[in-house]
């Protein structure tokens, strides 16, 4: 953004001084952004909203994946002002909304152009999880893969490895949790799946 001169003629800021200084970078962003996409006292910053929403379970976020959020964002932003609806407010180049309209075109690109693309073995126990919800467990696996015990926790390693899933331990089990980040293309709906007894 700081070498587009559009926005450097619009908000007025040195380039260089921007470029030298965290804090300047950090005032920079806060004038650019709404402090939080989703409001509320337990929620996220922008930033972090948008670092947690780009990363898979090892929780990093390629500098590739958020230049295509960046560029989606700038996508969605842009056809809300040519169909005439209102423009941010304050002093924003987003509005709020925008962000969780321009996620999908990631997921997308994540699932189908890099672990698909990478991983086609793959593929089949990743798509099975579609409109699932998005912390798993061993037994709900299973019965999605229609695996033995021993292949659907393979299967599930290989998806940890490769970042699809979180694994996380309690004292009863242990559960596969999705990040935000592959949610929306495989339509998953947030929580646990129910145990069948």
């Amino acid at each position: 953004m700081i070498n587009n001169s559009k926005v450097v003629d619009l908000y007025a800021f040195d380039r260089e001084s921007v470029l030298t200084s965290s804090q300047r970078q950090d005032e920079l962003f806060e004038r650019l952004f709404p402090d939080q996409v989703e409001v509320g006292e337990k929620q996220s910053t922008t930033l972090d909203w948008i670092l947690k929403r780009t990363s898979d379970s090892t929780n990093s976020s390629q500098p590739r994946d958020i230049i295509l959020f960046f560029n989606k964002l700038c996508d969605v932003q842009n056809k809300r002002l040519e169909r005439g609806d209102p423009e941010p407010t304050g002093s924003f180049l987003f509005d709020r909304s925008a962000f969780k309209e321009a996620l999908p075109a990631l997921s997308e690109y994540r699932v189908s152009r890099v672990l698909f693309a990478e991983y086609p073995h793959l593929r089949k126990y990743i798509e099975a999880l579609r409109e699932q919800k998005t912390e798993q467990n061993a037994e709900s696996l299973g019965r999605l893969w229609s695996l033995d015990p021993d292949t659907t926790k393979s299967i599930a390693k290989q998806l940890r490895d490769i970042g699809m899933f979180e694994e996380r331990a309690s004292k009863s089990e242990v559960t596969y949790w999705v990040p935000f980040v592959y949610r929306p293309y495989l339509d998953m709906s947030q929580g646990k799946v129910e145990e069948i007894r």
